[in-house]
């Protein structure tokens, strides 16, 4: 807070004179406002008192907004002021220090807040549809229900804001820095966030589908199940990132950076991934069909560039779909000689699949037998989840109807065992009978 109206007095001393200083001397104290002149030089620089501002803007926004095209070199302070609820429709309230300042339920419709200082500002529930934040710094300020609409935040600083749940649809984020705000859930479809900064940012089941994205900061970032399908992600910064069950089909990931980035079962079907970075990804479960890559860095520093031709890098590193089936109470020599009976008769009952048995595992209760689909003809990707469910199902039908086959086989087996051996207890006690 600032009781008085301060005039700085610096740079280039000399060409005020005596007398000038007396005449501004007096022009202030006329207005019960303070002079300061310090011996440095004459560059004015202007600080009115926040009461003395606070009392224009309560004038009405066409005042405020003449008195601050008049008066440019006034630095405007409303911090810590109570403005909630005010209608302040198109004030002009760029580069001035709100920082605490309660506008809760304000009309802010079209203010320029450009270059202003909002840090802890109270903003819940009020109305900024195509209001001007840009360059604003609005770190840990309170955004819940407000009406984000058509808003530009390019440039602007919201490090440490919960934007989760938070309307910010139209809204312009190029260049923001969003450090650390939680934006989970959030519906950001087909926006600017380009150049933006979101390192170590909340965005779990965000829909960032059709954003652009280009050369965007999300190093450390939770993006789990986020949805990033046909964004363009060129240049991006994804370092030490969880993209777990993300889907990034169709997106344009050249040069995006995904060292030591975790993108298990995430989903890149279709998308662009020419020159990207892949030093320790993690990509267990990753579905890569369809991807177009001409080359890729593997090395930590990423100096070094592996071509692949079409449909190489797919062929290589695609995660294979895997069925498991279970057999309770474990596999008998049997069941596993006949194994491949009846991994032919899965493939038989699907046909274009072509099935390869990878490992046999013991499990609680029983044992596991891992099958990978080496080829799915006739399948597009959307199809591959529900091929998986039918592929298992069909197989715990067969095994089924293996084992109740093979236990009748058994019953028989024993039956007849049975029968030959009392056969020969009989044959036994007659011959026993004759000699007597």
């Amino acid at each position: 807070m600032i009781d008085m109206m301060i005039v700085r007095i610096a740079e280039s001393a000399g060409w005020l004179t005596w007398v000038d200083r007396h005449r501004v001397q007096a022009f202030l104290e006329a207005n019960a406002l303070s002079l300061r002149m310090p011996h440095e030089g004459i560059r004015l620089e202007v600080e009115a008192s926040d009461e003395k501002q606070l009392n224009i803007l309560w004038q009405g926004v066409n005042a405020w907004n003449t008195w601050r095209q008049a008066h440019p070199e006034i630095r405007t302070d409303l911090s810590e002021d109570i403005l909630s609820g005010a209608s302040l429709s198109g004030v002009n309230l760029s580069e001035t220090d709100l920082s605490g300042t309660d506008l809760s339920g304000a009309d802010l419709t079209g203010a320029d807040f450009s270059g202003a200082i909002l840090s802890n500002a109270d903003l819940t529930g009020a109305d900024l549809t195509g209001a001007d934040f840009s360059g604003a710094i609005l770190s840990g300020a309170i955004l819940s229900n407000a009406n984000l609409s058509g808003v530009n935040l390019s440039g602007a600083s919201l490090s440490g804001v919960n934007l989760g749940g938070v309307n910010l649809s139209g809204v312009n984020l190029s260049g923001a820095s969003l450090s650390g705000v939680n934006l989970g859930g959030v519906n950001l479809s087909g926006m600017n966030l380009g150049g933006a900064v979101l390192s170590k940012a909340i965005l779990s089941n965000t829909d960032l589908s059709r954003a652009d994205l280009r050369g965007t900061d999300f190093s450390g970032a939770d993006l789990t199940g986020a949805d990033l399908s046909e964004a363009v992600l060129n240049e991006v910064d994804l370092r030490g990132a969880d993209l777990t069950g993300a889907d990034l089909s169709s997106a344009q990931l050249r040069g995006a950076d995904f060292r030591q980035t975790n993108l298990s079962e995430a989903n890149l079907n279709g998308s662009i991934l020419t020159d990207a970075y892949l030093w320790e990804a993690q990509r267990v479960g990753w579905s890569i069909q369809g991807v177009i890559c001409e080359a890729v860095h593997w090395d930590k520093n990423g100096e070094e560039r592996t071509i692949y031709g079409q449909g190489e890098f797919e062929r290589l590193y695609a995660d294979k779909t895997k069925i498991v089936l279970h057999y309770e109470d474990g596999l008998s020599p049997l069941e596993v000689a006949t194994l491949p009976v009846l991994i032919q008769q899965i493939e038989v009952a699907h046909p274009g699949c072509v099935l390869r048995l990878q490992s046999i595992q013991e499990a609680p209760s029983g044992a596991t037998v891992i099958l990978v689909v080496e080829e799915v003809s006739w399948y597009n990707p959307v199809e591959i989840a529900e091929l998986k469910n039918r592929l298992e199902g069909t197989g715990k039908i067969l095994i089924a109807r293996q084992r109740k086959r093979l236990e009748e086989e058994n019953i028989q087996t024993w039956a007849k065992e049975e029968l030959s051996r009392r056969e020969k207890i009989f044959a036994s006690l007659v011959l026993n009978q004759e000699e007597e």
